[in-house]
């Protein structure tokens, strides 16, 4: 690089000279690619003493964070970021990340320019540093309100203007006074204050006022405001610090302009509580623009590499896998790693934001300024890097894990992808990169189709033209989709197009991800990777691990003629198997490379550890050993205990590393069920181990110092999940093989597996390992001794406000609380669930239940026990989920009292015998009221039927005294007639004797109607006696015998009812009599539980039901029986036929109700004759 620049100073010295000449005469215009730098700020001209170098400038700010210095620096700009206003200059002493106002300059890589400046102000930061116009006035620090006063030179017009201010803790004060030449001190006019409408960057201000940014954050000076998070914005008319987002611990940076309406010495006052500063003027430094020269190379560092001073400072590049990405506020932050351990802090000003996806675990290559770390008791090591713009960061490799996770696309699928909202997503494309036109687009194309790829990191265009494999991702650019490439591969040509459903397998990771239905379906593999494991009892089974993951081999007989070796590189081919625990691959041929090196382990968290999630995979474990029997261990980890078969790769004998602190290396193996396929919880085998030991634990656990629990939370150097800690305390209750220990401080737990006969009471020392996650430490594979014994410390009362703390962890407490239920628990031990308040618990008894008192639920007891939290983590800082009470002694568990007789158990008993009375009642009101309605309608027809008997009566009456006796007059008026007229024609004789028979036909209906009318009422034998009744009055005197019949137990029915049957056995005899001549009537009336059948039959001439038509024929009496059995809801049937009898038969409901006639049903019913 001396070289390089060497020429490019000889070729510019004059430029130089004139820079020097211009910027060091006072009120002389500075003139920068046509800019007119203005007059100078100043009080009095001074000698010009530029800062010409960069590492010269980078030695004043390595001591103060903010210097003041007159600036000179030519270089080389290697990137740049307008927007940013950030650049990376190189000269020939080194490079530096700038932040300054470009002033309009158009730079770009290759570009050799000119910062120059009198009075700059330069500030640090950990990216590089800030050129800026230094103030003329400042009032700086904590303090009350205090005045400080400058003059400036000032040309008549507008000049660039901010004020900077910060408020620490009580009073906010911000004043400026303004003098203009001539005149007085006053307070600065708003009139003298404007700013650029719409974000212009060029031309005079036309807006009044200044705008403002609000900052928050605790300072004892102004700070740095570019490196803090903005707050809020807006505008003022005036210096208003109202308008800050809160009283104190805040800062506020007004900018805008300011006018000198004429040129001359202004003077200024600020007074300010705390600090504040003005700078008015032009931006300082300027570009200038020297011409184009070539880019110098970037040095290639290693990660965590030792560096001397001439190596820091300069344009460098580096390579790493990214562990670690933020984006925030235009910049990205990356953490990259080696393989030899080594880190490289990236930050990259004005990077777009990438998913996090894209970077991890991929390999990038970062170019920029280099900065030098100091490694605490080592050397100077390159840690940092700072870099400008998207062309710094080149992503190199993508990792084979990465691959795997995201399945290949086609090209035809992407529209309709992306148009389903996926912005960020990954995409996996396989297609032929070709070259669009001269630039950075690029168009890969595959069978369905084409689209072009902006590079987000340059791929080599020597890939163009070929097949290749790229990972994209799916954004929005000007409301148009696109897929920003992450990087390019070259695709191997067993690997080129989309891999079929059958297709070659190419990695481990491929492999485990199938479903066993799919790896049974021997899918091809084959696969390139380091042998980690040998089978320590069988030499056809081995592990081979490639750059994704491990995965288990079954190998052909030949192979134990191939010498396989821990370590050495194979290539293998073969199929798919489903495995039993997890998919395998069957070796059919395989080749050996040479000699290979051992992956980096994988250091497994605890999950991995049990789920079996690593099967197959070479990891690292820590961890103490604290029991051996054979090859079998006991492990201790930071997170449990886990029982790990040990196999090493020689023999090992694990006794010599028990109670140590070793790191283990290995193939770890799962332990499975054979049936069922499921994971051993905490079982796990190491095959091909390796083990250094860490650190000696003591064979002695007591010779540990005597710890206090609250030292346990205290700053340890040492302190450890491997360093036993020994505490002395009594025990108080034993639960299997957890302790519980009450000591000075509180209570903690410890669980021993290897104890003596310890009991409640028994004061103990006891050494194990902490954790400090629960309600209270607890020591884990405890070792305990007996150191006397004492009684038991008084237990402390448990009350609303502290029933719930964790502090009352492993001590005895006693409170009073409601017996809620008990039932037994394992082993016959009794379990009480108590309520005190609205909270419950359970109290748990180490001796059977049928040692306690008679309980019953709603009891008061007074329990006394030691307590056990549930739920709590320290960590989480919350109250307990829970908690039990252990109780060792019946003792412990009084009745303070009975449950009251008036109970919750009574108390529902009795609302339950309340609501069956209650029922009972409404029952009992429900069936009353319907009998009261059956006797009311009962009531009700029974004064309707002796309101209609006495019209009937009355009607009956008049008929015999008027119509009967009229026509028994006629009668014997017609009888002295035929006396008179013996001697008359025979015509005249036949006509008397025809009227004297329609006279005693008229009696005979007379005397009938009334006898019905009189016959309506059913009397006090009911139905059978007035049928009987009936029956003896109807055939009086005729050559007729009847017959009555009744069939079961007669019941009342309603009078509607048996007045209908009445009439209808009546009409059925009449006919009988009447017309049929019958000599034998036979009446049936029968009672069953759910009808009443009344059965009229006859041995009389009968007729043909068939053929008479009720009206027609002048059967008006079959009508009316059909009538009146619809009206009480039965049912009637006539059985017929000439010369064979008659038969009539009504049935009707026991619980019938009257149908209301409709009135051609009454107008019929009237005609009782057939």
């Amino acid at each position: 690089m001396p070289g390089q620049f060497g020429i490019l100073r000889v070729c510019s010295g004059w430029v130089h000279t004139l820079l020097a000449v211009l910027i060091s005469t006072p009120g002389m215009a500075f003139t920068a690619r046509g800019a007119d730098a203005g007059p100078e700020v100043g009080a009095s001209p001074r000698s010009w003493t530029p800062v010409t170098s960069i590492a010269e400038l980078r030695r004043r700010v390595t001591s103060e964070w903010r210097i003041r210095c007159d600036l000179q620096l030519t270089g080389v700009v290697c990137s740049a970021s307008e927007p940013l206003r950030t650049l990376v200059l190189a000269d020939d002493t080194g490079a530096e990340l700038l932040t300054l106002d470009f002033g309009g300059a158009k730079l770009k890589p290759g570009r050799r320019i000119v910062v120059a400046g009198r009075d700059c102000e330069v500030t640090r930061r950990r990216e590089g540093l800030v050129l800026a116009r230094a103030p003329f006035l400042e009032n700086d620090g904590l303090h009350k309100p205090t005045e400080k006063t400058a003059s400036v030179e000032l040309g008549a017009g507008w000049h660039p203007l901010r004020v900077e201010w910060f408020n620490g803790a009580l009073g906010a004060v911000l004043e400026v006074h303004h003098a203009a030449p001539g005149g007085e001190l006053a307070p600065l006019s708003p009139a003298l204050l404007a700013r650029r409408s719409g974000g212009a960057v060029e031309g005079e201000p036309d807006q009044p006022g200044l705008e403002f940014a609000n900052y928050e954050g605790g300072w004892a000076a102004l700070p740095d405001f570019g490196r803090w998070p903005l707050t809020a914005t807006g505008v003022v008319t005036r210096l208003d610090v109202s308008v800050r987002s809160r009283p104190d611990n805040v800062g506020l940076v007004f900018t805008g302009w300011f006018h000198a309406t004429r040129s001359g010495t202004h003077e200024f006052r600020l007074r300010s509580d705390d600090g504040a500063r003005m700078i008015i003027g032009e931006p300082l430094p300027r570009i200038s623009v020297l011409g184009e020269a070539s880019l110098p190379p970037a040095r290639r560092y290693f990660i965590g590499q030792a560096v001397g001073e001439r190596d820091a400072y300069v344009w460098a590049s580096a390579d790493g896998d990214v562990a670690r990405v933020e984006v925030r506020e235009g910049r990205m932050e990356l953490e990259l790693r080696s393989r030899r351990e080594g880190r490289l802090l990236v930050e990259i000003l004005g990077a777009r934001s990438l998913p996090s996806s894209l970077l991890l675990k991929n390999k990038v290559r970062v170019t920029g300024v280099s900065r030098v770390v100091l490694a605490p008791g080592g050397p100077q090591i390159f840690g940092y890097l700072s870099a400008v713009g998207e062309g710094a960061l080149q992503m190199l490799e993508a990792a084979p894990e990465v691959l795997t996770v995201h399945p290949l696309t086609r090209i035809g699928d992407l529209p309709l992808i992306a148009a389903e909202g996926n912005e960020g997503r990954i995409f996996r494309l396989v297609g032929r990169l070709e070259a669009v036109r001269e630039g950075a687009n690029l168009a890969l194309a595959d069978a369905t189709g084409s689209i072009l790829i902006a590079p987000q990191f340059a791929p080599a265009r020597s890939l163009v033209g070929t097949e290749v494999e790229t990972l994209a991702y799916c954004r929005p650019e000007n409301g148009v989709w696109a897929l920003e490439a992450g990087f390019f591969r070259r695709r191997p040509r067993a690997e080129v197009g989309e891999v079929p459903q059958n297709g070659l397998l190419t990695t481990a990771e491929e492999i485990l991800r199938l479903k066993p239905a799919e790896a049974g379906r021997a899918r091809p593999a084959r696969l390139l990777g380091v042998i980690t494991c040998l089978w320590p009892d069988y030499y056809g089974n081995a592990v081979l691990q490639d750059a994704t993951r491990g995965i288990f081999l079954t190998l052909p007989d030949s192979a134990a003629r191939l010498g396989l070796e821990v370590g050495d590189c194979w290539e293998v081919e073969g199929v798919t198997a489903p495995g039993d625990f997890a998919p395998i691959l069957k070796v059919s041929r395989l080749r050996r490379l040479g000699e290979g090196r051992l992956p980096e382990p994988t250091r497994p968290t605890w999950d991995q550890l049990i789920n079996g999630s690593l099967d197959a995979q070479y990891v690292e474990l820590e961890g103490i050993i604290i029991r051996v029997n054979g090859d079998l261990a006991t492990l201790l980890t930071h997170w449990g205990r886990i029982d790990l078969s040990v196999a090493g790769r020689f023999p090992l004998s694990l006794e010599k590393f028990e109670n140590r602190l070793i790191r283990l290396r290995g193939c770890l193996l799962a332990s499975w069920d054979k049936d069922s396929g499921q994971v051993r919880l905490g079982e796990l085998r190491l095959a091909g181990a390796t083990i250094s030991m860490e650190e000696s634990v003591t064979s002695d656990p007591f010779s540990a110092p005597l710890r206090t629990l609250r030292s346990l939370l205290r700053f340890d150097p040492q302190a450890s999940t491997f360093q036993r800690v020994r505490l002395a305390g009594q025990v108080v209750s034993r639960r299997g093989d957890e302790f519980f220990l009450t000591t000075e401080e509180g209570g903690c737990r410890f669980i021993s597996r290897i104890s003596e006969d310890i009991r409640p009471g028994d004061l103990v020392e006891v050494a194990g390992f902490p954790q400090l996650e629960g309600p209270s430490p607890v020591l884990r594979e405890a070792v305990v001794r007996k150191t006397g014994t004492a009684a038991l410390p008084a237990p402390r009362r448990l009350g609303p406000g502290n029933m719930f703390n964790a502090d009352n962890d492993a001590l005895r407490v006693w409170c009073e609380a409601t017996l809620v239920s008990e039932r037994g628990g394992p082993g016959g031990i009794g379990i009480l669930e108590l309520q005190a308040g609205l909270r419950p618990f359970l109290v748990r008894t180490a001796f059977p239940a049928a040692q306690l008192p008679k309980l019953r639920p709603g009891s008061r007891l007074a329990v006394t026990g030691v307590f056990a939290g549930q739920g709590n983590s320290r960590v989480a800082e919350r109250k307990l989920d829970a908690f039990e009470l252990l109780v060792d002694s019946p003792a412990a568990v009084r009745v303070i009292a009975l449950p009251p007789w008036w109970t919750l158990r009574w108390l529902l008993g009795a609302l339950g015998a309340l609501l069956v009375v209650l029922a009972g009642a409404m029952l009992w009101v429900f069936q009353l009221r319907r009998r009261v309605e059956a006797q009311t309608r009962i009531i009700r027809e029974k004064v309707e039927r002796e309101a209609t008997l006495e019209e009937r009566t009355r009607i009956a009456r008049e008929l015999h005294d008027t119509l009967e006796q009229a026509l028994a007059g006629v009668s014997f008026q017609l009888g002295a007639l035929a006396g008179a007229l013996r001697g008359a024609s025979a015509e005249a004789l036949e006509v008397l004797e025809r009227a004297r028979l329609m006279v005693r036909h008229g009696q005979a209906e007379a005397r009938r109607t009334v006898r019905n009318l009189r016959m309506l009422a059913v009397g006090d034998g009911g139905l059978p006696g007035s049928l009987r009744q009936m029956i003896k009055e109807a055939a009086a005197g005729l050559p007729v015998a009847t017959e009555l019949a009744v069939c079961g137990t007669p019941v009342p029915l309603t009078g509607t009812i048996e007045n209908h049957l009445l009439r209808i056995g009546q009409e059925a005899l009449t006919n009988a009599l009447k017309h049929a001549c019958a000599k034998r009537v036979r009446f049936e009336l029968r009672y069953s539980t759910a009808t009443v059948e009344l059965r009229v039959v006859d041995d009389g001439c009968g007729f043909d039901h068939a053929k008479t038509a009720g009206t027609e024929a002048g059967h008006f009496g079959l009508l009316g029986m059909r009538e009146r059995a619809n009206k009480i809801g039965g049912s009637l049937t006539i059985e017929s036929a000439a010369g064979q009898g008659t038969a009539v038969t009504v049935r009707v409901p026991r619980l019938a109700s009257p149908r209301p006639s409709t009135p051609d049903e009454k107008e019929h019913s009237s005609a009782d004759r057939g």
